[in-house]
Formats: C-alpha cells, sequence, structure tokens
C-alpha cells in the first residue's frame, strides 16, 4: 500500500464524519507557525492549504480597529516538498487563492465560549463606538461638585488637616469627585473625592464598606 493510499483513507473518514455533521474542532488544532489551525489537500500534482490564523491589528489612526484580526484563507504551495512526512508547508510562502478577514471584537474567555467576530470593514466603526464610550466612561469617571460640597470638605479640612482651623469655604477651590469606574455598571461607584485647598490637593476617601 502506497502513501498516497492511507492519504485517501484518512481523507475518507474525514469525509465520513464531516457527512454525519461534526465539523472541524480549530481550539485543538494551534500549530508550529502561529496559525489557529489548517488542513493541506491535494489532487494529486499541488498542494492548497486551507488555514485558520489569527494576528494583532495595531490602529494607529482614531477609528482604526484595535485587536485580533481572523483570516480564513485557502493558498497553493510554492515550495518543493520532500515526499516524506516531515516536509513543512510554510503559510508566509502560500500563494492566495482567497482570503476572508474578520475582527474579533469579543474575545473567547469563560464567559464567552464562542466570542464574537465581525467582517473587517465594520470594525472601524465598533472601534469608533468603542472609543466614544470609552470618552464618555473617562468624562464620568471625575465630575467637579457644586459648592455645598466645600462646606462639607471645609469640615473635613478643620477635623483633620493642619492649618485650617480659621479657614473659610472661600479658601476651597474645588470638590471633585472621583468615580471607579465599572464598563458593566451605569451608575458609577464613587472612589474618592479631590478637595482643592490653598494651592494643595488633598483626597478624603468614602469609609470602607463591611
Amino acid at each position: 500500500m502506497k502513501k498516497q493510499a492511507i492519504e485517501k483513507m484518512y481523507t475518507e473518514k474525514v469525509a465520513e464524519l464531516l457527512n454525519q455533521g461534526w465539523h472541524i474542532n480549530t481550539t485543538t488544532m494551534p500549530g508550529h507557525q502561529g496559525e489557529v489551525a489548517h488542513i493541506d489537500l491535494t489532487d494529486g500534482s499541488e498542494i492548497r492549504r486551507a488555514l485558520l490564523y489569527r494576528e494583532m491589528v495595531w490602529g494607529h489612526e482614531p477609528g482604526d480597529f484595535h485587536g485580533d484580526r481572523v483570516v480564513v484563507m485557502v493558498g497553493r504551495n510554492t515550495d518543493r516538498l520532500w515526499p516524506s512526512w516531515d516536509s513543512t508547508v510554510w503559510n508566509n510562502h502560500l500563494e492566495v487563492i482567497s482570503e476572508i478577514e474578520f475582527a474579533m471584537v469579543q474575545d473567547i474567555d469563560r464567559y464567552h465560549p464562542d466570542g464574537w467576530f465581525v467582517p473587517m470593514e465594520e470594525a472601524g466603526e465598533i472601534q469608533r463606538l468603542r472609543n466614544a464610550r470609552r470618552r464618555a466612561r473617562r468624562e464620568q469617571n471625575r465630575r467637579v461638585c457644586g459648592d455645598a460640597y466645600k462646606s462639607v470638605a471645609l469640615r473635613w479640612l478643620k477635623r483633620t488637616q493642619r492649618g485650617f482651623k480659621s479657614a473659610k469655604v472661600t479658601d476651597v477651590t474645588k470638590v471633585t469627585r472621583v468615580n471607579r469606574m465599572h464598563f458593566d455598571e451605569v451608575t458609577p461607584e464613587l472612589q474618592y473625592y479631590e478637595i482643592e485647598a490653598k494651592g494643595k490637593t488633598y483626597t478624603l476617601c468614602p469609609p470602607r464598606k463591611r
């Protein structure tokens, strides 16, 4: 029995599983070239690889997608190979026949085992929305309080800081509420207050909850 006969038998077993409704489980197939999974097929004269890989995309311009790009590609081998089972098809040498790109907008983890992917051309708009939400959260994270807070801050300063025994409300320049950012909550949690008085900044932390 020749090697090709064993390869055909293996192909028949794969086809049998596919026809039964099984699909390729890429989670357990990462390769040594950084790919997620690959399958090499031949018609006897050339080798084509069905390749799934991902790479980090660094967005340099505002609105550019920043995250993992996932690519489904079919490529033709262009290297000379030995006829043994020790040959290597190099992904970066493949001649691309077809290529489909996706952006991973939800990471795969135990809470999202399937992740979420969109066509790459839609990723820019999603990134712009994310950036806008981050900016809004940063703005929400710091809020200047009204004048009523200055009186409360002054009482705290007189009780805890030196040099404020005879201070007046006008000595308190600004009180800023700083919130702890929680991306999954509508109402931010108070982290501390910043009190600006007499040219210095003091931090007032709320009592810890028991």
